[in-house]
């Protein structure tokens, strides 16, 4: 029985830490070899249930695709205080790569940039706190904060396997995803893989349901309220990515989606009453960037029908949602570098390049 049960725990898991290549080689290549026609009018009759327009015959004027760039700066991150954007940047023959921060006017065009960190190792999943003074990011697949005032740098994991941190309101609390506890360990029963670690204490324990159940699943984000979480969880019943809620509150998740589509990247409106999330299934929509209803039910396309913006999987949205931060093509160069986008009250689109190295 506990082998079994352990087998269990570690086949989920490897299932949440690689989604996305289990999902791409499993689902995409057999289903358009073997199955494209019923699976197309399945997935037809899903989108005239979400959309009720037909998708526009035409593009504004706007940067090329990401593919046609070379990556330079990216994995930008808005503040919460809606004047500064961070973001890593590659090396450049006359300036050293790292961690960057741009700061915004009060049209959020960009006035200035500073260096905040040459890290030791690979960097992913920027946060700024909710206050705007601090970064927590994973470098080395472990969880660190920078206070970006006085440069401190701490290491709040030491377990080589975190992922997608994320704040808690009261910044003494971040919420992260443990992908593993070694080659070929299975995770201790008991130990979930949505995680909270206290930054005064140390205390690292998984959050739990009022059933005392614990939660598998990643890309977590808590809303303002530091009670409810939005994540991600792979549902073998649809073959696909669901999005979830938790509170301590429910006895069990709440799945927020069933569609049976690859849905990922979940994070609250500003407002915490709705939640955005992408779709990475670009065949169906160019702007992959949908909205639900944080009690489920009312889906909707985050742009409404006419406006494409091809947002990519890799957009960041500010504070009010009004604009969003992504890597784009340089106007002038081969380079990957920051935009800004903004769809108008007139559904106009409006774009202005964020970091340039003329």
């Amino acid at each position: 029985m506990g082998g079994s049960s352990a087998s269990g725990r570690g086949a989920l898991l490897l299932s949440e830490s690689t989604g996305f290549l289990h999902l791409h080689l499993r689902r995409m290549l057999p289903l358009f070899l073997a199955a494209a026609l019923p699976i197309f009018c399945a997935c037809r009759s899903e989108t005239y249930y979400v959309f009720d327009d037909p998708p526009p015959s035409s593009e504004p004027e706007l940067p090329p695709a990401e593919a046609d760039y070379r990556l330079v700066d990216g994995k930008a991150t808005w503040a919460p205080s809606d004047d500064r954007i961070a973001y890593l940047h590659r090396s450049k023959p006359d300036e050293p790569g790292g961690i960057y921060e741009v700061r915004l006017d009060a049209f959020h065009r960009p006035t200035d940039r500073r260096l905040v960190l040459q890290p030791r190792g690979a960097v992913a999943w920027l946060r700024y706190s909710t206050d705007s003074r601090s970064l927590a990011f994973c470098m080395s697949a472990d969880i660190y904060t920078l206070d970006l005032a006085t440069g401190e740098l701490r290491q709040v994991t030491n377990i080589h396997d975190a992922q997608s941190p994320d704040w808690h309101p009261d910044g003494r609390h971040i919420i992260y995803n443990r992908v593993s506890w070694g080659i070929g360990i299975y995770p201790p029963a008991d130990s979930g893989n949505i995680r909270i670690v206290d930054l005064d204490t140390g205390l690292d324990e998984p959050l739990r349901l009022r059933s005392g159940r614990v939660l598998w699943g990643g890309e977590a984000r808590i809303a303002r309220d530091g009670r409810r979480v939005v994540f991600r969880h792979y549902r073998p019943e649809t073959g696909g990515l669901e999005i979830m809620l938790y509170s301590p509150d429910f006895d069990e998740v709440k799945r927020l989606t069933a569609t049976g589509w690859i849905c990922d990247y979940p994070r609250w409106r500003r407002n915490d009453a709705r939640i955005l999330f992408e779709v990475n299934i670009p065949i169906f929509r160019p702007d992959p960037w949908y909205s639900i209803a944080a009690e489920g039910g009312d889906v909707s396309p985050y742009l409404r029908p006419g406006v494409i913006l091809n947002l990519g999987l890799n957009a960041e949205f500010n504070r009010d949602d009004t604009m969003f931060v992504l890597t784009a093509r340089d106007a002038n160069s081969e380079d990957g570098v920051l935009w800004i986008r903004q769809v108008g009250v007139d559904g106009v689109v409006n774009a202005w390049q964020v970091t340039d190295y003329r």
